[in-house]
C-alpha cells in the first residue's frame, strides 16, 4: 500500500551494500534514475528502506519531512533479494563487476533466465546481459580496470562483444591511457570484429580521424614442398 512516511523513521537495510567509490582516474558513465517511490518494511522500531534511497534522499535534501512510499508488511527472503539488485543497479551501490556476479548467483540459485530476472526487478534483459557479459567474456585484468574506475562500464561491455582476450586488451589499452573518449568505443569495437587484420592504431586513425586503412588479406597458408 501507499502511505505518506515521516522520513525520519526510515532508517537503512542494514544487508544492503554501502555505495561504492572508485579510486581511479574515470568516473563511470554509468548514470541511473529511479522514478520509483521508496518501497519500506514495516517494522517495530520504523520503516526499513528496501528500495528507493535515491528518491528518499532527493526529498531529504529538498528539505521534505514525508515522502510517500510503498510500504509491504512482510517480505519474502526472494523478494528482498530482488529489491535488493534493483537498488543495487538504481542507487550504484556496487562496481559493475560486482553485480553482474549478483545478477548471476541469483539466476543460478533460482534457476531464472534474464528475462524473468527483469520482469523480477524492472531492469531491462538487455542490460542484465551487459553486466553479465563482464563477468562471463570480458578479460579478468580489464575486469579489475572496470573496478578501479580506470575503464568505464560502457567501454568494457562493448569490449566484452570481441571474443579475443588479447585483442579486447588492445582495444581497452587506449581508453585505459586516456587517449580515447568512451564515445569513440562501439564504433572501434564494430570495426574491429569486422576487421581481424587491421591494428587497433589503424581502426583508430579511421574512427576518430576519418582515414580509410589498407585491407590486408589472412596470411597465406605456407606451401609444404614434396619430399625429393
Amino acid at each position: 500500500m501507499k502511505l505518506k512516511i515521516p522520513i525520519d523513521q526510515i532508517f537503512p537495510d542494514p544487508d544492503l551494500p554501502r555505495p561504492s567509490r572508485s579510486n581511479g582516474r574515470r568516473e563511470s558513465t554509468r548514470s541511473v534514475r529511479s522514478k520509483r517511490d521508496p518501497v519500506v518494511l514495516s517494522t517495530d522500531d520504523g520503516y526499513m528502506l528496501l528500495a528507493g534511497e535515491r528518491k528518499l534522499a532527493a526529498a531529504r535534501d529538498a528539505g521534505d519531512v514525508m515522502v510517500e512510499c510503498t510500504v509491504k508488511e512482510e517480505v519474502t527472503e526472494q523478494e528482498r533479494w530482488e529489491l535488493s539488485l534493483a537498488e543495487q543497479y538504481h542507487s550504484a551501490l556496487v562496481t559493475p563487476m560486482d553485480l553482474g556476479r549478483a545478477f548471476m548467483e541469483y539466476r543460478d540459485q533460482h534457476e531464472i533466465t534474464q528475462q524473468e530476472l527483469a520482469r523480477r526487478t524492472g531492469i531491462t534483459p538487455g542490460t542484465i546481459h551487459h553486466y553479465e557479459s563482464l563477468i562471463r567474456t570480458l578479460d579478468p585484468g580489464l575486469g579489475e580496470k572496470v573496478n578501479s574506475g580506470e575503464l568505464t562500464f560502457k567501454e568494457a561491455r562493448s569490449i566484452a562483444d570481441i571474443d579475443d582476450h588479447a585483442r579486447q586488451r588492445e582495444i581497452a589499452q587506449p581508453f585505459i591511457d586516456g587517449r580515447l573518449s568512451s564515445v569513440h568505443v562501439e564504433r572501434i569495437v564494430g570495426r574491429a570484429k569486422t576487421s581481424a587484420t587491421l591494428t587497433i592504431e589503424e581502426i583508430i586513425d579511421e574512427v576518430v580521424n576519418g582515414k580509410r586503412p589498407v585491407e590486408r588479406g589472412p596470411e597465406p597458408a605456407p606451401v609444404i614442398q614434396p619430399a625429393a
